[in-house]
């Protein structure tokens, strides 16, 4: 764990006083306000808002599980919007939003930026810190725990969270809602997370 800080900033001070009454051990790492280094393009992949303190956990267990999780879905949602973007053509509803006028742009250029730089950023993590192949099991045993609180937490009529009532944004009704969760907690990991997984593998071998 890194600790980004100055010394002259009073909430750096404290989150260093607490991380040694937790006993954690992170390395102290200094940002020179004076030289305007809060602002520079290194320390703003670590904090975009330039300010400090800041914590950067190197944990490539965690990357990992975040890549499989939403590398696949990334690269869906990419070339579904740049294909109707280009062509006009409808791959599937993922992003109907995006051309939804009634959304405001804003949001919707929020959403772009999001989804384009996510994959890129997580491969870049990937790259950096290394694949970790523990995250199949770690990822699909974080799934079954989150796919069924969605489902028991969540709204249908509201948003449909991670797909727990229907592939789309309606609720499916052709078959027992949980069966089809059953089925989710399923598809996940054997359609989505284990084709990554492999690659990944392939990739950082």
């Amino acid at each position: 764990m890194k600790h980004y800080g100055y010394f002259r900033s009073s909430a750096a001070f404290r989150l260093r006083i607490a991380l040694n009454l937790k006993g954690i051990e992170a390395q102290h790492v200094l940002v020179d306000f004076s030289k305007g280094e809060q602002g520079g393009v290194n320390y703003r992949e670590v904090n975009p808002q330039g300010r400090v303190p800041a914590l950067w956990l190197e944990n490539s267990l965690l990357a990992s599980m975040m890549l499989i999780g939403v590398l696949l879905p990334e690269v869906l949602w990419n070339g579904a919007f740049f294909v109707r973007l280009v062509t006009g053509t409808r791959l599937f509803g993922l992003t109907d939003y995006m051309f939804d006028p009634a959304k405001p742009r804003y949001l919707r250029a929020i959403s772009l930026v999001f989804h384009v730089l996510l994959p890129l950023l997580l491969l870049w993590m990937a790259v950096r810190l290394g694949y970790d192949s523990r995250a199949l099991v770690a990822q699909t045993a974080l799934a079954w725990v989150v796919l069924p609180l969605s489902y028991w937490l969540g709204d249908p009529k509201v948003e449909n969270l991670n797909w727990v009532f229907g592939w789309t944004a309606a609720q499916q009704t052709r078959i027992p809602p949980l069966a089809y969760l059953g089925l989710v907690m399923i598809a996940f990991p054997l359609l989505i997370y284990l084709p990554t997984h492999l690659l990944l593998q392939r990739l950082f071998a």
